[in-house]
């Protein structure tokens, strides 16, 4: 079945200075899912949602919104036929307008072109008042604002706002909207219940959403599609599920989630050496003897009684983190974390084993 791309990104660069913020970065997106852009802090995801709306000129590379290049020959974004809108790290409203004011603004460039050149201005555009009240108050619906709509935008709880600026986005009729870290600035409880309102409205107004995220659980939780970035490349595009399960390197296994990357020795196919002892893991295709990281995660670690695991160690440490316990286990001179929901005390005797399943055999790490 032929995949519906919208926006497709090819080979795209810029530099700063002669350094490569972003290199070569290519990335198809999908219609009507939601992508979650993580990574840490100077990955490049800032820089790309930058060159996607024009703020940036990238240095080469193409940018297709239904399969038509939007950088034209200086290497300019056409921004006003990208058909892309963007939210903010910081909100930007209108403060002195009405909440229904903030998004009726936005609706007027629909009626004040015409849709057949994009910029043949109609004549007073101003007739169609009343059709832009209606679609307003219908948008503010979806976000559950519509009871605000005459509250100054500025009187607006932060939680609020930070939907009216979506809602808002969305009045511009984007084929894509981009949200850079929308939820960053709220508290535990109302960022879950907005993680989960922003999902339903994305999957309702059937619009492709890509999120830039530091929150690898917010990422894995709304994401269809989760793009993994370091240094201006990206490390791993995959399902939430595969890239928690199946990272394809250290770096994605230790920035997604708690992992426990020891250095081993892949003696042959199937059969693994780390922390003096040799393990039957499901991996191949590494050459013999070669140098490997072993990436075992928390809940895979077994702590079991001594005696019976193929390693021994001491319980370090205990942290009750409310659905299980984390616990760093010393074992030749290793510290495990691992986590349980059977507590072990401190300084007690534990074997430890994992299963061949639980063993992901990564290419070294380069320093």
């Amino acid at each position: 079945m032929k995949e519906n791309i919208m926006l497709s990104v090819k080979n795209l660069s810029i530099q700063f200075g002669g350094l490569h913020a972003v290199e070569n970065f290519n990335l198809s997106i999908r219609e009507n899912e939601l992508y979650g852009l993580i990574g840490p802090n100077g990955a490049g995801k800032t820089t790309i949602f930058n060159l996607l709306t024009g703020v940036y000129k990238p240095t080469s590379g193409t940018i297709l919104l239904n399969g038509v290049n939007k950088i034209n020959g200086k290497n300019t974004i056409e921004i006003n036929k990208m058909g892309i809108a963007r939210t903010f790290q910081n909100i930007r409203l209108f403060h002195k307008l009405t909440v229904h004011d903030n998004v009726k603004i936005a609706l007027q460039n629909k009626y004040r072109y015409s849709t057949i050149s994009g910029i043949l201005r109609l004549p007073r555009y101003h007739r169609y008042e009343a059709l832009m009240d209606e679609e307003a108050m219908a948008l503010l619906k979806v976000f559950n604002l519509e009871n605000d709509a005459m509250m100054k935008s500025a009187n607006l709880p932060y939680g609020k706002q930070r939907k009216l600026e979506i809602a808002r986005a969305i009045a511009t009729n984007p084929k894509v909207l981009l949200l850079d870290e929308p939820l960053g600035a709220l508290d535990l409880k109302l960022r879950k219940e907005m993680q989960t309102e922003l999902k339903n409205i994305q999957q309702q107004l059937e619009i492709t959403f890509v999120y830039v995220t530091h929150d690898q659980e917010e990422a894995l939780t709304m994401s269809d599609v989760v793009v993994v970035m370091n240094n201006g490349q990206i490390q791993q595009i995959g399902s939430p599920i595969d890239i928690y399960n199946e990272p394809q390197n250290a770096f994605v296994a230790d920035f997604i989630g708690e992992s426990n990357i020891i250095s081993g020795i892949m003696y042959k196919d199937y059969m693994v050496g780390f922390l003096g002892h040799d393990f039957i893991c499901v991996d191949k295709g590494f050459a013999c003897n070669e140098e490997v990281d072993v990436v075992i995660r928390p809940e895979d670690v077994k702590l079991l009684e001594v005696g019976n695991g193929r390693l021994e160690g001491v319980v370090e440490s205990i942290i009750f983190k409310g659905v299980h316990y984390e616990m760093k286990v010393d074992s030749a001179g290793y510290s495990w974390i691992v986590h349980s929901t059977l507590p072990k005390d401190i300084g007690s005797l534990v074997g430890i084993d994992i299963d061949p399943n639980d063993i992901h055999i990564m290419k070294k790490m380069e320093i």
